[in-house]
């Protein structure tokens, strides 16, 4: 059995207000058998009021909070020091499809959004950077990013990469940065087909979600295939063979004149 509990506090995490936490308590069987009386009804007369009906939320304000505790579970998997804060921020999300909040849907859910919003800029400036454009001069070549963590607390997170084209990309496994710190990876690029490719690097939490930032590479490989090569080879082959030929025509050429 739980018991609600009502109120209204201001937390730091999201910068607004919500209801207070914990939002129930435990009440044990033996509390409620000593204050209730158990009263029979019969089920036809459990019915919904159409005056209730009037109160309940519409589909947007349990979307909304469904988009604030998808954030705190993505800001708690990447601060590997704070196991808590998912587990605040999702009872918060909740008040927002509580019963109380039925009175006003509306503010309710500009409140629950402003704290979505807030906690969307905190992932964002958890940033990747990388050079406007790379060209590999072969198959193979390395090119450096740099991640940026615009928080004040240590995070913890992993990059991504997609690619239009084949590609393989060497990543790290993880990336931990300090309080408003940022450090420099260097990626390994591999491919077989010449070309630009359109690369997209990613901020990742450690599960692989992304948290908002991200940058697109232009990568030209210059790699020619091996059939390419083999043509180029032959055409060598011939083109020196060719000009063999012409050398020992000319100087038989040569000699037989000099006999005549």
């Amino acid at each position: 059995f739980f018991q609600a509990e009502d109120g209204i506090r201001d937390t730091s995490v999201t910068g607004v207000q919500t209801c207070a936490l914990p939002i129930s308590s435990l009440v044990g069987v033996a509390q409620v058998q000593r204050t209730q009386t158990p009263v029979s009804i019969p089920l036809r007369r459990l019915t919904y009021p159409a005056s209730q009906a009037g109160y309940e939320l519409e589909a947007v304000n349990f979307a909304a909070v469904e988009r604030l505790a998808s954030a705190g579970r993505l800001l708690d998997d990447v601060l590997p020091l704070n196991s808590e804060i998912g587990d605040t921020i999702e009872a918060e999300a909740f008040c927002g499809a509580s019963y109380s909040d039925r009175v006003a849907p509306v503010a309710s859910l500009r409140r629950v959004e402003r704290a979505a919003t807030k906690l969307g800029d905190q992932l964002d400036s958890i940033t990747i950077s990388a050079p406007p454009g790379v060209t590999l001069s072969s198959d193979t070549g390395q090119f450096s990013a740099t991640v940026t963590n615009g928080l004040d607390v240590t995070v913890r997170v992993r990059l991504a990469a997609e690619s239009d084209r084949p590609m393989r990309l060497t990543l790290p496994d993880e990336l931990t940065l300090p309080p408003n710190g940022s450090t420099m990876v260097l990626l390994d690029a591999r491919t077989r087909a010449s070309g630009v490719h359109n690369l997209v690097l990613a901020v990742t939490d450690l599960d692989g979600r992304r948290l908002g930032s991200s940058a697109t590479v232009p990568v030209r490989s210059l790699a020619v295939s091996r059939v390419i090569w083999l043509i180029m080879g032959f055409g060598g082959v011939l083109l020196f063979g060719t000009i063999g030929l012409r050398a020992v025509r000319r100087l038989r050429g040569r000699r037989s004149g000099e006999a005549a």
